[in-house]
């Protein structure tokens, strides 16, 4: 009996916890990104998710970048042994990675367009 009163006081804790990790808030504030067409991508808060920013530029050579906004992304991974790398699996459009969020994103060629629905990266592995 001492063995269930002990187990059940551990318990209830845990339960309050986990169930309290979902809230809701009603903000009469206009959202500081706009809607429009162009809203899928990757965004990033630097300020504890007050404030986001839309990462969807992929540099080129040509001085015109593309975007990564119109690709609806199916899973994101980050490599457990290089905390700046981020590969992005989408959905028809093939893989992405990024070394570095905040200058953009680089198109994986040499693999198909087609959905990526999960990635893993070997902690094994490392590029250099």
């Amino acid at each position: 009996m001492k063995s269930k009163k002990i187990s059940f006081l551990i318990l209830l804790p845990l339960l309050a916890v986990s169930l309290s990790a979902c809230s809701f808030s009603l903000n009469s504030k206009p959202s500081a990104i706009a809607p429009g067409p162009d809203l899928g991508g990757v965004f990033l808060s630097v300020d504890g998710g007050v404030n986001f920013r839309q990462q969807v530029s992929i540099p080129s050579v040509s001085g015109l970048p593309g975007s990564i906004g119109t690709l609806n992304v199916r899973t994101l991974v980050l490599d457990p042994s290089d905390n700046t790398a981020i590969y992005l699996g989408s959905y028809d459009q093939g893989l992405f990675f990024s070394y570095n969020i905040t200058t953009g994103w680089t198109e994986a060629k040499t693999f198909p367009k087609f959905t990526i629905t999960n990635l893993a990266v070997n902690p094994e592995s490392k590029c250099d």
